[in-house]
């Protein structure tokens, strides 16, 4: 049998037009005899008829996933379709076109089939990751934050929410909190990437390298608890609530934040493991709100504290004209101690005497002053009373008074702890002896010496220049 050429001259093998006319079922009852007989007899024969076979069945089973592979699927279905109606009522001529171009297409299929897996399988894995962007940004929330009974008790925790607000205020955690895709649909977040910012993107990028670096497990329980947050009603405010509670948690030791997810449970007594997380809980709101008391008075510009240092030193005068003797007593043993430190600097005794009592007044807890050197005789010491902090919070200036609002709110006991921390901070910087903070750089510490000082220690060895600075600025090395 001599090959059947086609229009681009190129012939087709006529054992190949004879199978797919076999397959096709146009063969006639002799002609199917014959083939199969030579079937039985040539197994290369029968390998590409399954070739064949096979690549019909590929074509059959390739799945319909995105618009643009249905609408190919769709065309040649409808192109087909045109085909074998046309067929039907054309002359018998045609007909031989149809097994040459049937062959062509069967063997097309196997390449155009790999293709289409592979880019089948790179869509998914987008779209996946797509999916997984908004999962990925609260990734901490939903690893660290998955108890959504403690969650809701936490929404709803007045003192909790405003110590919250407060630590995002004085950097204790991050200030924003926003979503960055996570509330933008699937289909429309490969546009959203490309209008963030800088610190966008890389606070999403950072974020991702965390979730993508988890075992296979963990991400699938993260999915799972992302799957669960998002079927809630209150869905949005549990994610927010949960990241506040996930960079809390950072902050506190281990054995607390055990104790507040009640992760010490005695089977016996619930009521009293729900006492212990409420006792842990509340002892873990205060000691973070003692911390940012500390940490908002750093905020405070120099003329607030000096503003501050007038009330003190005006309360400690209060004190001595209200008689009370506690007071009284210790200015008059403090003004015999610094009479002759007075007479060098030529400063008013009194003056002195009132300025050093006042960190005694900020550390007193009842009982008498303890004191470096001196008697041990004095009267108990009050510390600063109600009253007297408010006096602070009256000479305020209006956006420090602002700042006071935003962080305590009207939490009266959180607004006394602030007042009591910024009126610390306002003695340390106005005392005769101004304390060094932890924070303090070499280079702040070498700016704050006196010009000589500075002199010398240029001259020194810069190996020895940290252990140098330290001394100097040292209450002892000066």
């Amino acid at each position: 049998m001599s090959a059947v050429p086609l229009s681009d001259d190129r012939p087709i093998d006529p054992d190949d037009e004879c199978l797919v006319a076999y397959l096709d079922g146009e063969l006639e009852a002799q002609e199917r005899g014959l083939l199969e007989q030579r079937l039985l007899e040539n197994p290369s024969l029968r390998v590409r008829l399954q070739e064949l076979q096979q690549s019909w069945d590929w074509l059959e089973q390739l799945p319909s996933t995105t618009p643009s592979e249905r609408m190919v699927e769709s065309t040649l279905a409808l192109v087909v379709s045109d085909v074998m109606q046309a067929t039907s009522n054309r002359p018998a001529w045609h007909q031989r076109w149809r097994t040459p171009l049937l062959l062509i297409a069967a063997l097309l299929v196997p390449p155009l089939l790999a293709w289409g897996a592979v880019k089948f399988q790179r869509d998914l894995d987008y779209e996946q990751q797509l999916r997984d962007l908004a999962i990925a940004e609260n990734v901490e929330a939903y690893l660290e934050a998955n108890d959504l009974s403690l969650i809701r008790e936490l929404a709803s925790h007045t003192q909790w929410n405003q110590m919250i607000r407060a630590a995002r205020e004085v950097g204790l955690i991050p200030l924003d909190t926003t979503a960055i895709v996570a509330d933008i649909p699937v289909e429309q977040r490969e546009g959203k990437l490309h209008d963030l910012t800088i610190d966008q993107r890389a606070s999403l990028a950072a974020r991702w390298d965390r979730f993508s670096q988890l075992p296979l497990e963990t991400k699938s329980q993260v999915r799972r608890m992302h799957g669960i947050v998002r079927q809630q009603t209150d869905a949005d405010s549990l994610v927010k609530t949960m990241k506040d509670y996930a960079a809390w948690k950072e902050t506190l030791r281990p054995q607390l934040t055990d104790q507040i997810e009640g992760r010490f449970v005695d089977p016996g007594d619930p009521q009293a493991d729900r006492d212990r997380q409420q006792e842990a809980l509340d002892r873990a709101i205060s000691q973070t709100v003692r911390e940012l008391t500390s940490r908002s008075g750093t905020s405070l510009d120099d003329e607030t504290t000096s503003s501050i240092y007038r009330v003190l030193e005006h309360i400690v005068i209060m004190r001595q004209a209200l008689d009370d003797r506690g007071t009284v007593k210790l200015v008059e043993y403090l003004r015999t101690r610094f009479s002759e430190t007075a007479a060098v600097l030529r400063e008013d005794p009194e003056k002195i005497a009132v300025r050093a009592a006042i960190p005694y007044i900020l550390r007193a807890d009842g009982t008498p002053p303890r004191l470096f050197s001196g008697p041990r005789d004095l009267p108990p010491l009050s510390p600063l009373t109600t009253e007297e902090l408010e006096w602070i919070e009256v000479v305020l200036a209006r956006q420090d008074q602002d700042w006071l609002d935003l962080i305590a709110g009207s939490n009266q006991e959180f607004r006394m702890m602030y007042l009591q921390a910024w009126a610390e901070e306002a003695s340390e910087r106005n005392s005769f002896y101004p304390r060094r903070r932890s924070d303090e750089s070499l280079r702040e510490r070498y700016l704050a010496l006196p010009e000589d000082h500075r002199s010398r220690i240029d001259l020194d060895d810069p190996e020895k220049l940290s252990q140098h600075l330290s001394r100097e600025t040292s209450p002892r090395g000066r």
